[in-house]
């Protein structure tokens, strides 16, 4: 089961030269009970993760969105990790001896896979102020909230990368990440305008008002008990093909 999540919680980076533990998660389906089990390889610049879900025997009245685990990763040197996850560039992670004068959580939605045609850079650019961004208006305290970014007019063979969110005191800043792609088989992309959506995820939330900051731009996310409120968009509305 490929992982959809991997956070660092308080410290932002991964502290160099001690044991940590990477928060993952898998998302997107009906859990009861099953347990996530993360195996760590690392190599000169590369952490390999094996995650695996492990059925539980149970049965349960309700079942739940995502399942939880962590990867323990041993003392590493200081530097940027390219993250594969089950054989797949997911992320890079920081390894850092720095510590940050105030807690930062960092969690990275994983870059999706891409099919075997596909030549694409690493990690890919950051996109620009032209994209629409989406949320909840509110969402309930210990949640993860989805992040949607949306670049109107992406080429043909234009793919997800990796999407970090900070979060700093009530402050979360998105940056998504395109991946740009060659098709040596496919021939050349029309000269129009796709559609293409980012996930990024943000760190569980405690209660409070949140400043959602996405370039100059910036909304709201108020994290309260009750029901989640509407989808707020910002941003670059029209646009865009079909594939």
């Amino acid at each position: 089961m490929r992982l959809s999540r991997a956070c660092v919680l308080g410290t932002g980076v991964v502290p160099a030269e001690v044991p940590h533990s990477l928060e993952v998660a898998v998302e997107g389906g009906c859990f009861c009970g099953e347990v996530l089990v993360c195996d760590v390889s690392v190599g000169p610049g590369v952490i390999d993760l094996t995650s695996t879900e492990c059925i539980g025997p149970y049965a349960c009245d309700e079942c739940f969105p995502s399942v939880a685990g962590t990867c323990e990763l041993p003392p590493l040197a200081e530097g940027t990790y390219r993250v594969r996850v089950n054989g797949t560039e997911a992320f890079d992670l920081p390894v850092s001896f720095a510590v940050p004068a105030v807690a930062v959580s960092r969690c990275w939605t994983l870059a999706p896979p891409v099919d075997g045609g596909l030549f694409c850079d690493w990690p890919g650019p950051g996109l620009d102020e032209l994209a629409q961004i989406c949320h909840t208006e509110s969402a309930r305290p210990g949640e993860s909230v989805e992040i949607t970014v949306v670049d109107t007019c992406a080429s043909c063979f234009d793919v997800a990368g990796a999407c970090m969110v900070q979060l700093s005191g009530f402050s979360l800043e998105v940056s998504p990440l395109e991946r740009h792609c060659d098709c040596p088989t496919c021939g050349v992309c029309e000269d129009i305008c796709e559609r293409l959506e980012m996930r990024c995820t943000t760190p569980p939330l405690p209660p409070g008002d949140y400043d959602v900051v996405y370039g100059e731009r910036v909304s709201r996310l108020v994290v309260a008990e009750g029901p989640g409120g509407p989808t707020v968009c910002s941003g670059v509305a029209t646009g865009g093909g079909g594939p």
